[in-house]
């Protein structure tokens, strides 16, 4: 047992040290220096941009949604809002797109589009992959470009303009990411708070992190950093996208980054940012940690299609299924710690003692550093942080539960709103 302790023990505070690492090597500055030699590209001048923004049971906030996007669109960039059927099966009615109908009348925005999902199965990667297809002759080219959004995003007013000075100095860049921001929806439960804390320094530690590296040809070719690609300031080159077979389902996003560290595909981060929000209550979080650990699940399914598609080495298999090892332990990582270390109180308290001390000083730390590099308004980071962040550690754990549950009698995100 005391071996499994210390074993436990350097997988969580390596993984936290990392992050640590990720906070403070990868901020804006760096990933500015990756565009210093921004050139002329011509081509790009005829580029064209798509929101696409997939929408469930969002009838309540479709004007908000409506309203930010709208601020966004231009000659060159449209917003297309997808609504689905589904509601009428869940909910005996479209509210969503009768709402968004009323507000493109009384309200009408140049470049916004309404597409309605015209099934009553499948989910968000479903209705992004019937609107691609269905407008595969219009879309299917180098200079179309992809933005998937959820709901709740709020990107920064000036991304494209971002995304165009990335072009500009990396022409050939086919996937480009906006990394985010998230808040709680309201003020309780507290550990919602720190939840939205947690999903920022990762987003940030860990997924532009890895972004970052991705993008220089050595780190990408030796250490295989497993880029994250997310539904939240995704952009990526239509055609590039068509070539890939569109969207896997049933989840759009750590697949999809998976895929492209496979096959090599550096991930570009941006400066600019998306704000995005944390489910509105525990059980929802619960939920969400069960629906989100399928992604890197589906290891087995990325890695056939891959080497279908290229010639990848076997030197790039084992790291990059010894990542995807690595990223699922780590969702179970400080519930395994926290039961040997309560299982080792029998022989001496000072395992509990140095894993409590240990991991909550790394985190308080990194939370600190996200708050003041990555967020608008700095959180406010006390003690109480520090005894809901072992809290919070703890219910990330409980994913693997969550998912045996969804697996049993149904996915949350597939046939319910995030509620």
């Amino acid at each position: 047992m005391t071996i499994i302790f210390w074993i436990l023990f350097t997988v969580v505070i390596l993984s936290e040290l990392s992050i640590l690492i990720g906070l403070l090597f990868c901020k804006d500055n760096a990933v500015e220096k990756i565009y210093k030699n921004e050139g002329k590209n011509k081509s790009n001048k005829n580029s064209m941009f798509y929101l696409l923004v997939p929408m469930f049971d969002e009838s309540e906030v479709a004007h908000k949604v409506y309203d930010y996007f709208s601020k966004l669109t231009s000659s060159d960039v449209q917003c297309v809002f997808i609504t689905t059927e589904k509601e009428t099966k869940i909910y005996n009615g479209c509210k969503t797109k009768t709402a968004l109908e009323r507000l493109m009348i009384e309200t009408p925005a140049e470049n916004v589009k309404l597409y309605h999902y015209p099934l009553t199965t499948g989910n968000k990667v479903h209705q992004l992959n019937h609107f691609l297809k269905i407008n595969e002759k219009e879309l299917n080219r180098d200079n179309v470009f992809i933005f998937d959004y959820d709901c709740d995003s709020r990107p920064d007013l000036d991304t494209i303009k971002d995304v165009k000075r990335i072009l500009n100095s990396k022409p050939k860049a086919n996937v480009i990411q906006q990394s985010s921001r998230f808040w709680p929806v309201n003020n309780k439960p507290e550990l919602l708070k720190i939840e939205s804390m947690f999903q920022t320094r990762w987003a940030f530690g860990f997924e532009r992190f890895n972004q970052y590296l991705s993008t220089f040809k050595f780190f990408n070719k030796f250490t295989v950093p497993f880029a994250y690609c997310v539904g939240h300031g995704l952009c990526i080159r239509a055609s590039y996208l068509y070539k890939l077979g569109m969207f896997p389902t049933p989840l759009e996003d750590v697949p999809l980054g998976m895929m492209l560290t496979l096959m090599s595909e550096p991930i570009y981060p941006c400066v600019t940012k998306d704000t995005g929000e944390v489910v509105p209550s525990v059980k929802a979080l619960i939920r969400q940690a069960g629906h989100w650990i399928r992604g890197p699940l589906q290891v087995f399914t990325v890695m056939k299609k891959a080497n279908e598609m290229e010639n990848i080495s076997i030197y790039r298999n084992i790291v990059f299924f010894m990542r995807i090892i690595l990223d699922v332990i780590s969702w179970l990582q400080y519930l395994m710690l926290f039961i040997v270390s309560l299982l080792l109180l029998f022989k001496s308290y000072r395992y509990f003692l140095l894993s409590v001390c240990a991991v909550g000083f790394l985190t308080i730390i990194s939370l600190l550093v996200t708050s003041k590099y990555y967020s608008d308004s700095r959180w406010n980071v006390t003690f109480k942080s520090y005894f809901l962040s072992s809290v919070r550690h703890l219910v990330r754990g409980m994913s693997i539960f969550s998912l045996a549950y969804q697996s049993t009698f149904g996915w949350f995100y597939d046939n319910k709103k995030n509620r």
